[in-house]
């Protein structure tokens, strides 16, 4: 079976698959194994809605655990609904086509006690995030918590509200949680059953405050030739380099238009008119709308 096919585009015959904890092992046509890594798929967080929809790639019991699933072992009890909504992913997690598609066109539902959700996340800055949930239902009582893959506890049983139909969606606060940068696992557990899930939102005061550039670094410093820009960003926005001299003319500025992770930007040392600029002190300005770096370098031929 597969389990997850969103994301990937197969330029080859696929003669089988085989779904592995973090990853699927693709054998094609050309007889190669192809290795699809679960946290390439995931996109990097600082302001993240997580379509609860989108858990990671994986077995019953692993990457989620759901009471309704396939079994088709002999004496396994053979095949059986084991996605209850009939919709999205052919795995065991229950999913339906919401009628608000507003946020999402899907959302987990038919949620049990007990069953459970991972979700492989690389988080750009490690810090306090608040977590919140989207849901719906017709009765009171159900309730969800998130922990770690070490089993640690993130976020402590939170209930959901009662909103009167399953077509009916609200928000509502988990608490605070630290999250590490880079690679995190989060579990969400159905503590108690009933809710149906559509998004889990995840956000840092940074993001929310509109805060684009973090983690910079300008070098070499001195500079014989050209200048590396490095930074890491929250979010795609277009973002202003400039370099000033000591009495505060602008010999040059460009635009770069920045991406979630990782950006390196380099500078090769002309001014507006494409010629060398001489030996001395300069400042680089980055500007993202809402924050400026300044900083001094030397370029030194």
């Amino acid at each position: 079976e597969v389990s997850d096919m969103r994301k990937i585009n197969f330029k080859e015959s696929i003669k089988s698959i085989k779904i592995c904890q973090n990853h699927l092992l693709i054998n094609t046509s050309n007889k190669e194994i192809i290795l699809y890594d679960i946290e390439k798929l995931r996109t990097i967080i600082s302001l993240i809605d997580e379509n609860l929809v989108d858990y990671d790639i994986g077995a019953n019991g692993i990457a989620y655990f759901d009471f309704d699933y396939i079994d088709n072992r002999p004496g396994g009890g053979g095949i059986n609904v084991w996605n209850n909504g009939w919709a999205y992913r052919n795995d065991g997690v229950d999913i339906q086509v919401s009628t608000n598609t507003q946020l999402s066109k899907y959302h987990v539902s038919h949620t049990q006690s007990g069953e459970f959700l991972k979700y492989t996340i690389n988080v750009l800055q490690g810090g306090s995030y608040d977590f919140s949930i989207i849901s719906s239902s017709e009765t009171a009582g159900s309730s969800v918590s998130i922990f770690n893959e070490e089993n640690e506890t993130l976020i402590d049983e939170a209930k959901l509200p009662n909103t009167q139909s399953y077509d009916i969606w609200t928000e509502t606060e988990l608490g605070k949680a630290d999250l590490d940068k880079g690679k995190n696992v989060l579990r969400l557990s159905i503590t108690r059953g009933g809710s149906n899930l559509k998004m889990l939102k995840v956000t840092s005061k940074a993001s929310t405050s509109g805060m684009v550039i973090f983690n910079h670094k300008v070098y070499p410093n001195p500079t014989p030739k050209s200048l590396n820009i490095h930074f890491d960003a929250f979010s795609s926005k277009k973002v202003k380099v400039a370099i000033f001299d000591l009495q505060g003319k602008e010999i040059w500025s460009g635009f770069k238009r920045s991406k979630a992770g990782e950006n390196i930007f380099e500078w090769n040392a002309l001014d507006n008119k494409r010629n060398k600029v001489s030996n001395g002190i300069y400042f680089i300005l980055i500007d993202d709308g809402h924050k400026v770096i300044k900083e001094k370098f030397t370029v030194l031929r």
